[in-house]
């Protein structure tokens, strides 16, 4: 006689040690929309400070597409984000990526006295000359913390226009500490 078992599994029961290793799979954006206010104990393993250690505020789309496509995070969730998650993690941040539209406000969210990674994705020249020249957060960032930059320019009209070789001449006379610069692929064909 066959005897079926009717346990019923659901997600709460598996150990914090595999919910753990699933989060980590996931992107921090989806993470933190999904993960966090269910509970205290999802709250706790998606907030935990391995996990936000490289802080990815930027979001795929087109998935099929040779170039995955950057765009922005929601603005609600920006600013949940912003005013909920990060003020009580900033200190926990080591590695940060962003894109332009959400740069500022995660930038004036909290002070990352661990920040030493700053990865700028899918900018436009004249934005980031912008923010090069006249964002304080950024540029005290920069002068005082970052050893490891990588700069994404959103489609370059030109390789050595004016405005490219601005933002070169800034960041090298900025970034006091910085040991690696990566440019995108300002070298490749896209």
């Amino acid at each position: 006689m066959d005897k079926s078992n009717n346990v019923q599994h659901n997600i709460l029961d598996l150990p914090d040690e595999v919910l753990f290793i699933i989060f980590k799979k996931l992107n921090i954006i989806d993470a933190f929309y999904s993960l966090s206010d269910i509970n205290q104990r999802f709250n706790r393993l998606a907030l935990d400070f391995l996990y936000i250690r490289h802080l990815d505020m930027t979001t795929i789309t087109n998935m099929n597409s040779l170039y995955n496509q950057i765009s922005s995070i929601d603005p609600q969730l920006l600013s949940r984000i912003c005013q909920k998650i990060l003020p009580p993690l900033h200190h926990e941040v080591y590695k940060l990526t962003v894109e332009q539209d959400s740069m500022k406000q995660i930038l004036l969210a909290a002070n990352y006295p661990r920040l030493y990674s700053l990865s700028l994705i899918n900018f436009e020249e004249k934005i980031i000359y912008q923010y090069l020249t006249d964002n304080l957060v950024l540029r005290d960032l920069l002068t005082k913390q970052i050893t490891h930059l990588n700069i994404d320019i959103k489609k370059p009209v030109d390789y050595w226009s004016d405005t490219l070789l601005n933002i070169i001449a800034l960041i090298l006379s900025l970034c006091k500490k910085l040991t690696v610069l990566n440019f995108g692929d300002m070298f490749i064909t896209r």
